[in-house]
């Protein structure tokens, strides 16, 4: 991930940090830009990271985020699979809280929410959304017609554009 941001951010002012985000001291007022890829779904309360990373960007400051789609985190109690899933069981949506998961052969903890729940998460840390996406395939990204049309059956990720107020 690192090595993706640095070839990413060539070019442009940035700052990479690399550290728990639960520990990190946010600096007030300091960024234009935040982005934060696949890291809010390992964080079990969420309230104050997104308060810190508000707090850290100028007024009219842009926080860009990435985190599993709940759909997923919703799927895990179906997901240790050894082939490549086809269909996906969602339960206890509504249920937040933790989830277990195999990943290249390790237990990993996540934090399920749902959109609902990151939508308001976000609002009530004073953000304002700008744009949410889901992470649909674009099929000349892939050489196989099948995998494509298997991607094409639930969203992997969600991105969220916040703007502070």
């Amino acid at each position: 991930m690192i090595r993706s941001a640095k070839t990413n951010l060539k070019g442009y002012h940035s700052k990479i940090e690399k550290q728990d985000i639960i520990l990190h001291k946010f600096q007030i007022e300091k960024y234009d830009l935040v982005l934060s890829r696949l890291v809010l779904h390992y964080i079990k309360h969420l309230e104050q990271i997104l308060e810190g990373i508000k707090n850290s960007l100028k007024v009219n400051g842009v926080f860009v985020c990435s985190m599993e789609h709940p759909i997923i985190t919703s799927c895990y109690d179906s997901y240790h699979q050894k082939t490549k899933r086809e269909s996906w069981l969602v339960d206890n949506y509504f249920s937040s809280g933790e989830r277990v998961n195999i990943w290249i052969g390790k237990k990993v903890v996540k934090y399920h929410k749902t959109l609902e729940e990151y939508f308001q998460l976000s609002k009530n840390a004073g953000f304002e959304i700008l744009d949410m996406r889901e992470s649909k395939p674009i099929e000349s990204n892939f050489e196989v017609k099948e995998e494509y049309e298997r991607r094409m059956k639930i969203p992997l990720f969600i991105i969220f554009k916040l703007k502070r107020k």
